[in-house]
């Protein structure tokens, strides 16, 4: 701060100091100048930092009754959901990748019957909560998930969910937590 007030003092100080009041309007204008470059470097470390933290992604290969999808899954350092049952980390994916992986019997996350026809004991409840609003989410366990990272391929051990509202996550088919890793 104290290299860049010099600087600016030297290179504005002649052409502020001819009008009256001039030193004043000079320290004002150097501060300000300070102020918004310390904001915009700060804006520029905080977006580095979490640009690196929150877009991993990791390529998921999800295996239920045969069936088999390769997705892309966004890797959420916010995502806490577990199953209360075995407290597993549990795994959103969208309701396309659903349809996919379970046969397109089903007509929606909240068609249980079928579901329940498909899955059979691996059904779950998932309670979950996105700020104030808490739902129950349908999930099952998969017979196998693996994740392809840069170190290679790993089975993890999750419970997926079914996002009822379809969202994207971003632009990608799942949500995974780190704990999921």
């Amino acid at each position: 701060v104290y290299l860049v007030y010099g600087f600016l003092d030297r290179k504005l100080g002649s052409a502020i100091d001819l009008e009256v009041g001039g030193s004043e309007n000079r320290e004002l204008l150097i501060l300000a100048v300070i102020v918004l470059v310390s904001i915009g470097v700060f804006k520029c470390l905080v977006s580095v930092f979490s640009f690196s933290a929150g877009t991993d992604t990791v390529e998921v290969d999800i295996r239920v009754n045969g069936r088999r999808v390769i997705a892309e899954a966004l890797v959420d350092t916010g995502d806490l959901a577990r199953d209360p049952f075995n407290m597993k980390s549990v795994m959103l994916i969208s309701n396309s990748v659903a349809e996919t992986l379970l046969g397109s019997k089903i007509q929606s996350a909240e068609d249980t019957l079928k579901l329940e026809e498909i899955l059979g004991w691996r059904l779950r409840l998932i309670p979950v909560s996105f700020g104030k609003a808490r739902q129950l989410l349908i999930g099952f366990s998969p017979d196998a998930v693996y994740v392809k990272t840069k170190r290679g391929a790993q089975e993890i051990d999750v419970i997926i969910a079914i996002d009822k509202e379809g969202g994207s996550f971003g632009g990608y088919d799942a949500l995974l937590g780190v704990r999921g890793l």
